[in-house]
């Protein structure tokens, strides 16, 4: 579930009886969800920004929702209202990964961090290249690629994940299955599911009309 970004709350601007507007509310979905029968793990993303004025408030937002949940995923985009934070790699390390370790290691040192991205290389190319990618998924345990097949050729699941590969093959970051997770429509679950691309997983997105 979105928690929000830049340190703001979904339900500032969301008006579903579901929107979270704080750790508070998260903690009560997050334990609905487990004592469900089977279990339903609800687990939040955060939009990061890297915008200098927000970090502290984002960094805090991250760490809290770990807290809670002992995961949390990171969607990197590149865009105006996406990523506005460095590109470059030091910087990267030292303005923003680092003091958000920092933060997770404070309040949620054994949480788990996801890296959702977009597996095309103009994306990557945008966010700094292959270097700076290869920070980002350091930072995580597991990474998950947006293959919208569906209605987008080039994220066909089996050109994405290969793209991933060889970007994994540049940084030397091959370190298992779970850095390539593949991330589908729902209309697509039965194209993948079975296939070596989901080995390790598969998640869905259940978006509006698919």
């Amino acid at each position: 579930m979105k928690a929000g970004e830049a340190g703001t709350y979904q339900a500032t601007w969301d008006n579903h009886p579901m929107a979270i507007d704080g750790p508070a509310r998260l903690k009560t979905l997050f334990d609905q969800g487990k004592a469900m029968n089977p279990p339903l793990i609800v687990t939040p993303y955060v939009i990061v920004r890297g915008r200098a004025e927000w970090n502290t408030a984002e960094w805090d937002q991250i760490a809290r929702c770990a807290a809670v949940t002992g995961r949390v995923v990171l969607n990197l985009e590149p865009g105006e209202a996406y990523w506005n934070g460095p590109t470059r790699l030091i910087e990267l390390q030292s303005w923003y990964l680092g003091p958000l370790r920092a933060r997770l290691q404070a309040l949620a040192p054994t949480a788990r961090v996801e890296l959702c991205a977009i597996p095309r290389q103009w994306v990557i190319d945008e966010l700094g290249g292959v270097a700076t990618l290869g920070a980002w998924l350091s930072a995580a345990q597991s990474a998950s690629w947006e293959c919208y097949d569906a209605i987008a050729p080039d994220l066909d699941v089996a050109k994405a994940i290969s793209r991933v590969d060889g970007w994994a093959a540049q940084t030397g970051l091959t370190r298992g299955r779970h850095y390539r997770i593949p991330l589908v429509q729902r209309s697509r679950i039965q194209a993948w599911a079975n296939t070596e691309y989901a080995a390790d997983g598969m998640q869905v997105w259940h978006l509006d009309g698919d």
